[in-house]
């Protein structure tokens, strides 16, 4: 799962964007966030599941980004080993 909004606003609720899954999901393989001109902000590779820390905190250049709908393409890993790719959108409330 990949909430649809957020709002990195510092008051430790819904304040980054990661992806949510069960314990079937073994790892993020990556997770690439864009503007909507096709400006990629935010770039995780390898990374665990379940934790808002290493998720997007809706910054750019460390600069706070403006409130918009950005896109996501992910690709996640099953314990298995299969990789199941992932896409959508986001909103970004401030």
């Amino acid at each position: 799962y990949v909430p649809n909004v957020f709002s990195p606003n510092g008051d430790s609720k819904n304040d980054n964007v990661t992806i949510w899954t069960d314990k079937r999901v073994r790892r993020i393989v990556y997770l690439q966030i864009f503007d909507r001109w096709g400006n990629q902000v935010f770039q995780a590779n390898d990374i665990l599941p379940n934790d808002p820390t290493l998720g997007w905190d809706g910054t750019f250049r460390n600069k706070p980004m403006n409130p918009a709908v950005f896109a996501y393409v992910a690709s996640v890993e099953l314990i298995n080993g299969v990789q199941i790719p992932i896409k959508g959108d986001i909103t970004l409330l401030r």
